[in-house]
């Protein structure tokens, strides 16, 4: 008999000899199948969660923010813009003109001009935690900033030592 000579299943038209190996729906085979694969799907998507969470409060807390505003300081190419994009509320209302644009910095330009460093940062609350850092050249000149939680995201807001 030859392949065309093989009988061929009337609602598919596919061969009959074709059907008997592949895996009835009902089959043990396939069931496992599925078990499996719904279990690899709910364990990466577990995985996935926990790493997003982890990495989301990692990247989002007081010290990330404090040294965020250092980082930014420090930076000779830095402008206005650069350093309040992390700033909160009140210090952006602070430095904003009536119509609601950045202020332009008067005076001597202090980004980039001296270096800080981050000192620590400790927490004071669920919402405000306070900043120590101080000028490079000057350890014993300590500076200290408040950084604030504003919409679920912590910001730097000002000097904590006016």
């Amino acid at each position: 008999m030859s392949d065309s000579d093989e009988p061929k299943d009337s609602q598919t038209g596919s061969d009959s000899a074709d059907q008997s190996r592949l895996p009835q729906s009902g089959s043990i085979w396939l069931r496992k199948r599925v078990v499996w694969l719904i279990g690899a799907v709910a364990l990466i998507s577990v995985a996935g969660a926990a790493v997003v969470i982890f990495l989301g409060e990692e990247g989002n807390s007081p010290e990330t923010a404090a040294q965020r505003l250092v980082d930014t300081m420090n930076d000779p190419d830095a402008s206005n813009a650069d350093i309040f994009a992390n700033a909160c509320e009140e210090e952006r209302r602070r430095y904003s003109e009536p119509d609601g644009s950045l202020r332009e910095a008067t005076g001597p330009r202090m980004v980039g001009a001296v270096e800080l460093v981050l000192d620590g940062v400790e927490q004071i609350s669920d919402t405000r935690a306070i900043a120590t850092m101080h000028v490079a050249a000057y350890p014993d000149n300590q500076l200290r900033f408040f950084v604030v939680k504003e919409d679920g995201e912590w910001k730097d807001c000002g000097s904590a030592d006016e």
